[in-house]
């Protein structure tokens, strides 16, 4: 059976911008082929273009890594453009996207919509070159990108300004583990107050001179990559720790107390939105944009705060016996540095239930308890820890009666589910291949009460000709996963689907319940098409050198198209710098070589492993195919290259308006013995006022020398050395690489 590549998508870059603004941005998009239809979850208040579609994508190979790290799986998006317009009047806070392809959906992203003016960094490889924030409030978008990349913002202060910059990576669920470091003019770090905001820094700090102040941004792992992005607001102000209460009646004013870094507070009449999201508050030195929950009619809701350490709050309620109650906290969702602990107490203060996490990675609390007999009952509502307390320990405790002593939740992930129809062949088969785990869709069971009876899964609105296998949910095991089968005529549908639960409880008592959200689900088409190629393994291929591989074409179903072969758009090793070209493969042809380039530095004794893939049309759908198999894998070991380049000196000394010569050595292997060389200087296109014209020498020279032509006026920036590259080919016509690379030292 030949699997579809369902799409994928890394980023967008810049992820977010300014309401009333339009921008163009880069969607990281994988196996999109081409193009990708662009859509919105939430379409109010801005437009986006119909469709992405593929640009030069902006690639920084960075510092070399070695094992164990090199070993290890790597994405390789493409960029995509998109084009979003954003209304004056747009709600501000956090929107979602996903893209569509022929062979199904992305998970959604994030994009932001900000209140501030916004700019975005000019990204360019090599050492960090710092870059101007002319004037604040202000939201920068970056990327730390290659790894170990380092950004560096600058800008200009009187001295006395209270400053904070808040940063949004984690809560943008990119990778990216940022660390800020603010330096004064003196060049020295500065001291300042951090606290977490939903996982990432806030940094605020006073100046105590006047001059430029720089912020350097890294990955706490020294990491980064394309996807690797961030949104850092610069603004003067102290920073705002908490606010309370965070919630209040739809359209109707609300007095809200916003607690400072410096312990002061500053209570702000709110109009509270028509329904819970991020609303601007200007609190005089800047415009905090914050989210407000807005209550509904029969809510019975308390609004609470733990102000000091060690402090509890305790609400009373009153039960029969029998009832049940579900008291649940909501802090993380306001911003809240609170780690609710809710315990159940009866009057006389015995603890009589207690809960930490609702779930993983939620730390406010739900508790769900059942009095034994009627009386009084008391929630308590205190932070995990209690030596942790004060401003921005805010909390909204909801109670809300549980009408079924037994009763259970189905969890499930908001990942598409994207399959694709079976070949006709597959069909065929008496006995088809299990399906492979994590290609389902997971479903975690939540028991409330003593809950002894198993589920069964079905699904609501599943396309004809769909059918399902795993549809047991076993109350011991609380997992499972359900699969999904297309035949062959089903028709290519991209839908939603619902996930439905029923319990037999006994006696006649049948209990349904349903997924909180719909599941975007795809029937993409068959993939009539894939390619086999033989086992073997190369132990000494040279850096600067071309492998080849012959592979087959297998075809199916009666197509007989043309397809193309390119690299696959992710990888199970880090690609080290090797590409490739894409080969097509004409119709009716059932055999192709495939090369790929390995550049003339690699990390030396090195098993690389390179993924193909094959593109085609089947009935105007683009899909494809890609394999981790070994057999149809390129597998060398690299060994150092046949070329070899040298300098006198890892450094020269330049100045503008001159011509500056330097000396090449080459040295050539047995097998390039009297191969004519090319020698070029590689100018990265942020090399300004530099030029430098080919050399080329004969089979008998070993000596050279490249003229850099430095121009009268502005050059640079030299932030990286300056490759120097060696190309020849030997007797047969087969390309060989090597490079140097020397540092330019400016002279005045």
């Amino acid at each position: 059976m030949v699997n579809a590549e369902p799409p994928g998508a890394s980023y967008v870059f810049p992820a977010g911008a300014q309401r009333g603004t339009e921008i163009e941005t880069r969607v990281g998009g994988f196996y999109f082929h081409g193009e990708a239809k662009f859509h919105r979850v939430d379409a109010a208040g801005w437009t986006v273009s119909p469709t992405v579609t593929e640009i030069d994508t902006t690639w920084f190979e960075g510092p070399m890594i070695f094992q164990p790290d090199s070993q290890k799986p790597e994405d390789y998006p493409k960029d995509y453009l998109a084009k979003i317009a954003i209304a004056g009047d747009a709600k501000l806070g956090v929107r979602e996207w996903f893209c569509e392809t022929d062979q199904g959906t992305t998970p959604n992203l994030k994009f932001v919509i900000g209140v501030y003016p916004e700019i975005v960094e000019r990204e360019i490889d090599g050492a960090p070159v710092p870059e101007e924030i002319a004037s604040l409030p202000v939201t920068i978008n970056g990327r730390i990108f290659p790894r170990e990349d380092v950004d560096v913002w600058e800008f200009v202060a009187n001295a006395g300004e209270p400053i904070v910059c808040e940063i949004a990576a984690k809560q943008l669920e990119n990778p990216l583990e940022p660390v800020l470091k603010i330096t004064g003019p003196d060049g020295h770090a500065i001291k300042t107050g951090t606290r977490l905001r939903r996982g990432d820094p806030v940094v605020s700090f006073v100046t105590s001179e006047a001059g430029k102040y720089k912020i350097q941004i890294t990955d706490a792992n020294f990491w980064g990559l394309q996807n690797y992005v961030y949104r850092l607001t610069v603004r003067r102000g102290l920073p705002v720790v908490g606010y309370f209460p965070v919630r209040g009646e739809a359209g109707k004013i609300t007095n809200v107390g916003f607690q400072f870094g410096n312990g002061s507070i500053k209570t702000v009449p709110v109009t509270m939105p028509e329904e819970s999201g991020f609303v601007p508050v200007d609190l005089g030195d800047h415009v905090a944009v914050v989210p407000f929950h807005v209550a509904q009619p029969g809510d019975r809701i308390f609004d609470g705060e733990i102000d000091e350490p060690g402090k509890t709050n305790r609400y009373p309620i009153e039960l029969a016996e029998g009832e049940m109650i579900a008291a649940a906290i909501f802090a993380h969702d306001f911003d809240s540095r609170l780690d609710s602990l809710v315990t159940i107490e009866d009057e006389e203060g015995r603890q009589l239930y207690q809960n930490d996490d609702r779930a993983d990675k939620q730390p406010d609390s739900r508790a769900v308890f059942t009095a034994k007999k009627a009386g009084k009952f008391f929630v308590k509502v205190g932070d995990k820890f209690a030596s942790r307390g004060g401003p921005g320990f805010g909390y909204r405790l909801k109670l809300s009666p549980v009408t079924e002593p037994i009763d259970f939740e189905l969890k499930i992930a908001p990942t598409p589910i994207n399959i694709h129809r079976l070949t006709k062949a597959a069909a065929a088969l008496e006995e088809k291949p299990k399906p492979v785990r994590g290609t389902g869709l997971a479903v975690d069971l939540i028991a409330i009460g003593p809950l002894k009876s198993d589920i069964e899964l079905s699904v609501e609105g599943l396309p004809d000709g769909v059918a399902l296998t795993g549809t047991k949910l076993q109350y011991r095991r609380k997992k499972t996963e359900v699969f999904f089968e297309a035949q062959p005529d089903t028709p290519l549908t991209s839908t939603e689907i619902t996930l439905v639960g029923t319990a037999d409880l006994g006696d006649g008592q049948i209990l349904t319940r349903r997924a909180k959200f719909p599941v975007r689900f795809t029937v993409a088409p068959a993939v009539p098409f894939k390619h086999s190629g033989q086992y073997w393994i190369t132990n000494d291929h040279p850096c600067g050198s071309v492998l080849v591989k012959r592979y087959r074409v297998e075809r199916f179903d009666g197509f007989d198209g043309t397809v193309r072969a390119m690299l696959s758009d992710r990888q199970i090793r880090h690609l080290q710098g090797v590409t490739a070209p894409i080969v097509e493969v004409p119709a009716g042809v059932s055999e192709f070589e495939f090369p790929i380039t390995f550049p003339p530095s690699m990390e030396l004794g090195r098993t690389s492993r390179v993924q193909l893939m094959l593109v085609g049309e089947v009935d105007g759908k683009t899909v494809s195919f890609t394999t981790r198999e070994r057999n149809e894998q390129m597998i060398t070991i690299t060994t150092d290259g046949l070329l070899n380049l040298s300098t006198p000196s890892p450094t020269i000394a330049v100045a503008p308006g001159e011509l500056v010569s330097l000396p090449v050595s080459i040295k050539r292997d047995n097998s390039l013995s009297g191969r004519p060389v090319r020698l070029e200087a590689v100018i990265p296109p942020h090399f300004k006022g530099i030029s430098a014209k080919p050399v080329e020498i004969g089979g008998s020279e070993s000596e050279a020398v490249v003229t850099l032509d430095f121009s009268p006026g502005a050059v640079g920036p030299f932030n990286q050395p300056l490759q120097i590259l060696a190309t020849t080919t030997d007797a047969k016509g087969a390309p060989f690489t090597a490079e140097t690379k020397v540092e330019l030292v400016r002279t005045e």
